[in-house]
């Protein structure tokens, strides 16, 4: 079980940002254990990953205008986590159209818009 609040992967629509961050982070590690790890539940070490991933989106300091760690102007996650989360995303960006579309659609939509508000 995780070490911070689990919440379904089902996305509600006033979820904030913060809150459909944390369930994508959730979901891609799931998937990431599950088929790439062939566990049916997530180890110790991924739990804490995804524990540790969660207190960053809650104390971030931009709040709901957190931008994608890619251009954020600092770096908030500890090296070797930040290493561990990029293995996973690059492993998981792929598939997750087989495995959460609607994940997927909404972080389209959700990229179409913020581009058109620039």
């Amino acid at each position: 079980m995780y070490l911070c609040k689990r919440k379904t992967y089902e996305m509600k629509k006033k979820n904030s940002k913060i809150e459909m961050d944390q369930q994508t982070i959730r979901l891609m590690i799931d998937i990431y254990c599950k088929h790439h790890l062939g566990t049916a539940e997530s180890p110790l070490k991924y739990n804490q990953l995804v524990a540790y991933a969660c207190h960053l989106f809650e104390h971030c300091r931009w709040g709901e205008k957190k931008m994608p760690a890619r251009i954020a102007p600092s770096a908030v996650m500890y090296p070797e986590k930040r290493e561990k989360i990029q293995a996973i995303t690059l492993w998981i960006c792929p598939r997750m159209i087989f495995y959460s579309t609607r994940s997927v659609l909404r972080h389209l939509i959700h990229c179409m818009v913020k581009t058109k508000t620039r």
